[in-house]
């Protein structure tokens, strides 16, 4: 095996270092964050079990608000070895997003593309440093018609036909955006059976323009990520996984944590496996997430459901919230990972 020259070391603490800097995050949102690496670092991109993953995440919020909040995401990634020799590996991604909110028809559609470059540092432990970008076309819009403002509102009634006083110069706005971030991924114990990733990542790194009116000052704050995860072997058939995120975007910021035990059965002699994940994650201030998943074969079900932990929330009544979603994950024959190669890789357990 050839030595890899880059500090491991130094590796660690320029994560280290990103991570601990303030960071500030209001993107389209999902309690399985762990299924969203573009929203979350371009650098997690094809950072996987297999070597591709495609799905659909669903998402219904605030649905006792008489028009719940809507979003629904697919996405798709998979990698390629660029240099045999060294095991570097290209990944690449796709994320389509449709975002639905309120009576106003608020709607936003993100398409993001990214690529990811997987530098291997050192073979025994599977050891990558990856660096990654995205870009991304947004568009946001709105039906005025369906707006009512303070204007039309005379002597304690509501009349529709005067005129609203709001000068917007569009109902909808449009823009291109880029973003950017590294992790460092790697296995350790003595079989390899553990391993973790550490990330951080800016995201509207172009500060686009992102008012309906006329105001160009008004532009987007750069959204700071950081990440991290541990996978782990408890016995043969069990096995435990933890996630954490952290999102910042001035003057928001959103941390949550937690993760799964998992059990993994074999059927028809070893060549399917059963893998069901139980277990919560808690969004800071906001809400506890019981989340269950069930993987068969190649296919993945996660169901999770947002339970309001903060009194204000619980108060107005609208604590509802779930997500569903589904994936399928796999192996191709130009990465034929099943059979021992290195590459950079985080998932269930039974995969180390």
């Amino acid at each position: 095996m050839k030595r890899r020259v880059l500090s491991i070391r130094t590796v660690l603490g320029v994560l280290l270092f990103i991570i601990s800097a303030q960071v500030r995050a209001q993107d389209p949102y999902f309690s399985q964050f762990y299924q969203t690496s573009l929203y979350r670092n371009p650098a997690l991109i094809g950072v996987l079990g297999g070597s591709y993953s495609a799905g659909v995440i669903y998402r219904s919020q605030w649905n006792s608000l008489g028009t719940a909040f809507n979003t629904i995401m697919a996405s798709a990634e998979g990698k390629v070895m660029i240099n045999k020799e060294v095991h570097d590996y290209l990944s690449f991604g796709l994320c389509v997003n449709s975002d639905k909110a309120g009576s106003i028809d608020y709607s936003s559609t993100d398409v993001y593309a990214g690529i990811n470059y997987n530098k291997s540092l050192e073979d025994r432990h599977h050891s990558f440093l990856s660096m990654g970008f995205t870009a991304a076309y947004k568009q946001n819009s709105f039906d005025p018609s369906k707006m009512t403002v303070d204007n039309q509102f005379i002597n304690g009634g509501f009349d529709n036909s005067l005129i609203s006083g709001e000068n917007f110069t569009s109902n909808k706005i449009s823009y291109i955006d880029l973003s950017a971030g590294m992790s460092y991924n790697t296995s350790f114990g003595a079989k390899n059976e553990n391993a973790f990733y550490i990330g951080a990542a800016a995201f509207h790194l172009l500060r686009p323009y992102s008012s309906f009116y006329s105001n160009t000052a008004v532009k987007r704050s750069v959204r700071w990520s950081a990440n991290l995860g541990f996978v782990g072997r408890i016995t043969e058939r069990v096995g435990w996984l933890y996630h954490t995120d952290v999102q910042i975007e001035n003057p928001h910021q959103q941390i949550v944590t937690g993760g799964m035990l998992s059990w993994v059965g074999y059927k028809d002699g070893g060549d399917k496996k059963m893998i069901f994940s139980a277990g919560a994650f808690y969004r800071f201030q906001d809400a506890i997430i019981p989340t269950i998943k069930i993987d068969y074969s190649h296919c993945a079900v996660t169901f999770s459901y947002d339970y309001a932990s903060s009194a204000k929330i619980l108060h107005s009544g609208t604590f509802a919230s779930y997500e569903i979603s589904f994936y399928v994950n796999g192996n191709s024959k130009n990465i034929p990972i099943s059979n021992g190669l290195t590459c950079p890789r985080f998932s269930n357990f039974d995969d180390y």
